[in-house]
């Protein structure tokens, strides 16, 4: 007779090697400049909530601001801050690339948008060297790492979600679109997308200056290559906006809201519902 034995193995995934710099701003220490190999100088805005504390692991929080706007701009816009330092979650809002090249600030999100996509600058690589440098300062809750973001920052989360699910566990999109072509993450990421009806920026059927993809359809990609692709999604319809969602069996969910009355603007109550998402949603 004989025998076999086998032997069962978990694999981790190897946190990427990137070589970079971070150096703090002297006057504000919240502003950091990170060099990446390869890659011009960026800034971004790291804000440390209060209660941390060092060893206990925290959620991460990323927020793209959108075309022609600023991390300080979109902080303001979205007030984050305020609902992030009260609930202990790190936030980091990075500046698109544009102003030293004196065009608007912007983020390659695939199709779109402005110079930092005519240039081919690598946003997704941004974040990630950021992320390994936040990652490498403090206790970061690995179930919990999320991109929220508007418009064109809102097209940068769905990138995230789509080329870097290994980090990314959620998003959360406002007036954006779904711009790199493929979106197959081998890792499920919730996804909230909320939207106005009277969005004629980046309508959300589609078209538009950007030649914005429908996201009535294209939301529901992001989870159709993993194991959650058997999702199912049901729409409902109310006075004031339509919503279509889906949830897989490990908890993951993807929900695309229609406010039928409203345009291409930020408000507080995308913020509050956005983070609510989140929140209720970490990776299992």
């Amino acid at each position: 007779t004989t025998s076999t034995t086998t032997t069962s193995t978990t694999t981790t995934v190897p946190e990427p090697v990137i070589s970079y710099t971070d150096v703090v701003d002297p006057v504000d220490p919240t502003l950091h400049t990170i060099t990446i190999e390869g890659m011009q100088p960026r800034t971004y805005y790291l804000n440390i909530p209060p209660k941390y504390t060092p060893g206990t692991p925290v959620p991460l929080l990323f927020g793209f601001h959108g075309l022609a706007g600023s991390a300080q701009v979109f902080r303001e816009q979205s007030q984050i801050d305020i609902f992030t330092n009260d609930a202990n979650v790190i936030s980091v809002f990075p500046n698109g690339y544009g102003n030293t090249a004196g065009a608007q600030n912007s983020w390659n999100a695939g199709t779109c948008c402005g110079i930092s996509q005519s240039s081919q600058q690598n946003d997704v690589r941004l974040t990630l060297a950021i992320f390994l440098s936040v990652k490498s300062q403090y206790e970061i809750d690995p179930s919990n790492v999320w991109a929220i973001g508007f418009s064109n920052g809102g097209m940068m989360s769905y990138a995230l979600a789509c080329e870097l699910s290994d980090q990314i566990t959620a998003v959360g999109i406002g007036a954006g679109a779904l711009m790199t072509g493929t979106c197959t993450p081998p890792n499920p990421v919730s996804l909230i997308h909320i939207h106005g009806g009277l969005d004629y920026k980046v309508p959300i059927t589609g078209g538009g200056a950007f030649l914005a993809t429908d996201s009535t359809k294209s939301f529901q990609q992001v989870n159709s290559s993993n194991r959650c692709s058997a999702m199912t999604y049901v729409e409902s319809i109310e006075s004031e906006k339509t919503q279509i969602s889906g949830s897989c069996y490990d908890g993951t969910e993807a929900k695309l809201v229609n406010y039928l009355d409203q345009g291409h603007d930020w408000n507080i109550s995308w913020t509050k519902e956005i983070l609510r998402f989140l929140f209720a949603h970490p990776r299992k």
